[in-house]
């Protein structure tokens, strides 16, 4: 898989304190809370079903997967929560607070919503910028498989960075043609998906 897209980075700090204000202004979902997670309930499988993506070659993100990927995600900085409104699941996001040799950044595992209401990308994304300031990151990165997420982040001030090489090692052990696996737009990936991602390099002494 080549030229795969969807790879955006946050700007600098500064940048980042533009931005948190500017997710302020893009909507919330009247009535909606932000709720940490530790555990993903059964909620989580109808939400994969509603938002589950349109792409061929994807995991499936119901709650065994998630609680599997980062309730019990073995080292630090991974954090998850959802945005509900009364006792209905809107989304989630879960990002991880790494280093880059000696600056600070969030990666953006996971942000997946409903489309309606609108304004729940939005809130949860203002949300991981606020965790983001708070701490003390430089950058955010994000990968995304849709379209419309796209946008969003790229009118909340993200940058696209494209690749000329692959995040993903495969053997088509399928009846389908290996076109379907050479094609970026098969995959859906997150930052999520596999330490290869991004760095995870340890804090610096």
């Amino acid at each position: 898989v080549s030229g795969v897209a969807g790879l955006f980075l946050g700007k600098p700090l500064d940048g980042l304190l533009t931005l948190l204000r500017v997710t302020e202004s893009y909507g919330r979902v009247d009535g909606a809370r932000l709720e940490d997670l530790t555990h993903f309930d059964q909620r989580f499988d109808g939400l994969w079903a509603e938002v589950g993506t349109g792409s061929p070659i994807a995991i499936v993100r119901d709650a065994d997967y998630l609680n599997w990927r980062y309730s019990r995600y073995p080292f630090e900085g991974v954090e998850a929560f959802s945005l509900e409104r009364g006792s209905d699941l809107l989304g989630f996001a879960a990002i991880h607070t790494a280093w880059e040799g000696e600056e600070r950044f969030v990666a953006v595992l996971e942000l997946a919503a409903v489309s309606e209401p609108p304004g729940a990308h939005a809130q949860l994304l203002g949300e991981v910028v606020r965790r983001a300031v708070a701490a003390g990151a430089a950058t955010i990165t994000a990968r995304t498989a849709d379209p419309d997420l796209d946008a969003l982040l790229v009118r909340f001030g993200f940058r696209p960075r494209t690749s000329s090489y692959s995040p993903v090692t495969y053997k088509n052990n399928t009846s389908a043609g290996d076109d379907l696996f050479e094609d970026a737009s098969s995959w859906y990936l997150s930052q999520g998906d596999g330490d290869g991602c991004y760095f995870y390099d340890e804090t610096p002494e």
